[in-house]
């Protein structure tokens, strides 16, 4: 997978898949744009962990300045989206060469992908997000805050990939 690319070493990894009954050409379009607005539980979880919950679209949160960005696209199989933070606070990403250099003493390297693989009935489409904690001080705030969070992040990927399997399959 190209994640391994961007960050092959992690502090924790959550993966979570779904088969969607669609090839993988049709499947990635939806996964690329994926519009979870109509989560009513994405939305309250987003709110509860403090993030904006206005425009619920992959999209949006690629937003200008500090924040996700896209490392790579490999339509249709994988892509990958970063998120880096020095002292809790994003930077912004000016490239994928700087997503692999950036190393400070205390700070965060996210990379979230969407996997997708074909098979004889369709796609399995997996999405992980890792997260490398760079220092002793990260790494330990990191673990107490993964702890409180783990279950609810789960929920809202697991969330997005119900939306993916409703959006991408045929009514």
């Amino acid at each position: 997978m190209r994640i391994d690319a961007y960050l092959p070493e992690f502090t924790v990894s959550e993966r979570h898949t779904i088969h969607v009954a669609v090839p993988p050409e049709r499947a990635f379009p939806v996964a690329r744009h994926l519009d979870f607005n109509a989560s009513r539980i994405t939305r309250a979880l987003f709110r509860m962990r403090g993030l904006p919950s206005g425009d619920l679209r992959l999209d949006a949160l690629l937003g200008d300045g500090p924040g996700f960005a896209i490392l790579e696209e490999q339509p249709p199989e994988e892509f990958v989206l970063g998120l880096m933070a020095r002292r809790a606070r994003p930077v912004e990403i000016e490239n994928a060469e700087a997503f692999r250099a950036f190393a400070p003493t205390q700070g965060l390297r996210i990379a979230w992908n969407f996997h997708l693989l074909p098979t004889d009935s369709g796609t399995l489409v997996s999405t992980e997000t890792r997260v490398q904690c760079l220092g002793a001080t990260t790494r330990r705030l990191f673990r107490l805050y993964w702890l409180a969070i783990r279950p609810f992040s789960g929920w809202i990927r697991y969330e997005m990939l119900r939306i993916l399997k409703r959006q991408a399959e045929p009514s």
